[in-house]
């Protein structure tokens, strides 16, 4: 009787199911997550978007697309505070955890949801130091080797104070103004000296290393991943190159392609389609197309070839879905486990070029309908 019932409603027994708004994707995610314990988070995953019937349920498109918003808006630093990049350069990609914010509910949220994306094999990029996957794994060094780690050229400039005389040191004292804050008792009366210079380097790295920000998120990461010895299984430097990638070597993965359902290595439009990729697109359009079928713009562990999407043709010669193939465009999805580029028939090499680049600007988004 509850297996007829399950069936009527179109319920699933033992399942974690997130009914997503695209309009408040990172709200969304907390709310769903924040109350779940560790033994839910295993269950397997479903991802549905409100009013988006295109994406299907289940199809593994869905799951890859909400990983890749959630975390773009969230290291996004104008619009979020959790993380703040690591100096005031313009160039500076890098993020780390912001001292100043207060919300450890949503921290832990965060973390329960970068361990539900590693757990469904699901990986964006990354923008963190090596620091990161090294505190995470539980294999963190002294404070000074930390702050080689999270910020180089501080370091460098904290062991030039090693080679001063008291009289250069004169103005120091032991503290740091962000406002200012004592790096230990009394440290604003005290005088850094040739004598004291390696502890004030050790508390200044100390100081500028610690994040309580860290330790909440990580407690949360590691309690759905503490039973599976993730310290055991990784080396921070193998789990930094996980989230972000080797070399990009494209002729592999063109190679990875798999072609069915008519389609062949030699059919004219997939040689068209290869002509406009290898002979048209920038590495940054490239990069993106990567990330409208994968989800992330890097390449994969093992590989650019492990990545082994599907094409397919998409309608006949001369109508697709009621409409000739130049205006439609390619689409993207993971509907039967694996990614298949579902590419119409185009005649004409102009027709290509300009739809797949209509894809490629929704660089990440490819599971939505692109306008026609």
């Amino acid at each position: 009787m509850l297996v007829i019932i399950t069936a009527a409603l179109n319920l699933k027994i033992g399942h974690l199911r997130f009914e997503i708004d695209e309009e408040k994707v990172v709200e969304s995610a907390i709310s769903k997550v924040k109350d779940k314990d560790e033994t839910s988070l295993l269950l397997p995953f479903e991802v549905y978007f409100k009013d988006n019937v295109s994406l299907g349920v289940n199809a593994g498109g869905p799951m890859k697309e909400f990983f890749s918003r959630l975390f773009e808006e969230l290291f996004n630093v104008e619009k979020h505070s959790i993380f703040k990049k690591l100096n005031d350069s313009p160039s500076c990609t890098t993020l780390w955890f912001n001292k100043d914010y207060k919300d450890l509910d949503k921290l832990r949220a965060v973390g329960k949801l970068f361990a539900l994306m590693f757990y469904n094999k699901v990986i964006v990029t990354m923008p963190f130091p090596l620091l990161f996957y090294k505190k995470l794994l539980g294999k963190s060094p002294s404070s000074f080797n930390d702050l080689q780690l999270l910020d180089p050229v501080m370091a460098k400039s904290m062991q030039t104070l090693l080679k001063a005389s008291d009289d250069d040191l004169s103005d120091y004292r032991f503290t740091v103004n962000e406002p200012e804050i004592e790096l230990k008792p009394g440290g604003k009366d005290e005088v850094v000296t040739t004598a004291n210079v390696r502890e004030y380097i050790k508390l200044c790295a100390r100081h500028y290393t610690a994040s309580s920000q860290f330790k909440v998120f990580s407690k949360s990461f590691r309690s759905m991943f503490g039973r599976f010895g993730l310290h055991q299984r990784f080396a921070p430097q193998e789990l930094m190159s996980l989230f972000q990638g080797g070399e990009y070597d494209w002729k592999a993965f063109q190679e990875s392609f798999g072609y069915e359902k008519g389609y062949t290595a030699n059919h004219r439009v997939v040689k068209m389609f290869w002509s406009v990729f290898h002979g048209d697109l920038t590495e940054d359009d490239k990069r993106d197309f990567l990330r409208v079928m994968t989800g992330a713009d890097h390449v994969p562990i093992g590989g650019i070839q492990e990545v082994r999407p599907r094409m397919w043709p998409m309608g006949g010669d001369k109508d697709c879905r009621g409409k000739p193939p130049k205006d439609m465009c390619p689409e993207v999805n993971t509907c039967s486990g694996f990614i298949v580029l579902h590419l119409p028939k185009y005649r004409k090499r102009e027709h290509l070029k300009e739809r797949l680049m209509m894809l490629i600007k929704m660089k990440g988004h490819g599971f939505h309908k692109i306008p026609e």
